[in-house]
């Protein structure tokens, strides 16, 4: 039981009492980095596998701390990611089978997981370890029919087009309704945007795509081309709304509404952006405009002359 160093003093003529307040739960404790760790790369993998060797997974008192998720759980995963994915999405397994000594830790540890990797507008969204995640929770016995089927959905959903895989080929009919498709675009980097006529969102997106200075750049070199992709609108709404698009985009829509139908990308809400290289593999998926400037910034300044 932690014990906080909080006294009230209470005085009176004669006597003097120290009271101690006391947490209802154990305090988080990280193990401290042995002295002979001295670089950079074996520190962070060392956290990342002994980030919880002072937590105690038997101990339901545990589940009453209300940081157990925000920032402990947090905290991990930015722990993780100093770490290549291959082996943080390993130490995330076998964090999950340690939970998995106290039935109630373990569900209250992986829905957590599950909900701040699988959350797409959470800023530790990532697919490599929400797939660990999920992939453990289906291994356990006795799940409910309900809970099987969520998890096997959003398992599947989350290996659709991931980092490093060929995105799925889509076709779409242009603004001079001619027929294209994605593999047919011709540039060094694509960036796909999946958006709604409408949608107040995706407006804020267009223009802070518009205004940035970084994409324009690419945009001007040539290099870079924009595919606006509406998935799930009629044709009325798509062409009311081409006037929003800049005319050095790519606007397209899909009259089958087959990417949307068939649930070919994973998109849970609008706008989706995803980042592709020439060969149309994927290189940032379900990110933000931040995320694709630093990319096109570092990309930019690793090229000879820069």
């Amino acid at each position: 039981m932690a014990i906080f160093a909080i006294f009230i003093t209470l005085c009176t003529a004669s006597v003097q009492a120290q009271v101690q307040i006391r947490l209802p739960y154990p305090k988080f404790e990280r193990p401290s980095v042995p002295d002979n760790l001295t670089q950079e790369a074996e520190i962070n993998d060392w956290m990342a596998k002994h980030y919880w060797d002072k937590f105690n997974f038997l101990n339901t008192e545990n589940l009453k701390n209300p940081e157990l998720t925000f920032p402990i759980i947090t905290n991990y995963i930015g722990q993780l990611n100093t770490i290549p994915n291959s082996m943080a999405s390993i130490y995330l397994k076998e964090t999950l089978q340690k939970a998995k000594t106290n039935e109630e830790v373990y569900d209250h540890m992986a829905n957590a997981f599950n909900d701040i990797l699988g959350n797409t507008r959470s800023p530790y969204r990532n697919d490599e370890y929400l797939i660990a995640v999920l992939e453990d929770l289906l291994s356990v016995k006795n799940l409910s029919e309900t809970d099987k089927n969520r998890y096997e959905l959003s398992l599947t959903m989350a290996k659709k087009n991931r980092v490093d895989s060929i995105a799925t080929n889509i076709g779409f009919i242009d603004t001079s309704s001619k027929s294209d498709s994605l593999h047919s675009i011709k540039a060094e980097i694509i960036l796909l945007m999946f958006y709604s006529p409408g949608c107040h969102a995706c407006e804020i997106a267009e223009a802070r795509l518009k205004q940035s200075e970084i994409i324009n750049n690419w945009l001007d070199s040539g290099d870079l081309k924009v595919l606006a992709y509406a998935p799930e609108a009629n044709e009325e709404d798509w062409k009311k709304y081409q006037s929003h698009i800049p005319d050095s985009w790519i606007n397209g829509y899909d009259p089958d509404q087959s990417v949307w139908n068939q649930r070919l990308y994973d998109i849970q809400g609008f706008p989706t952006i995803y980042l592709l290289d020439e060969n149309k593999r994927v290189i940032l998926k379900d990110v933000g405009i931040n995320d694709v400037e630093k990319y096109l910034m570092q990309l930019a300044m690793s090229l000879p002359g820069m």
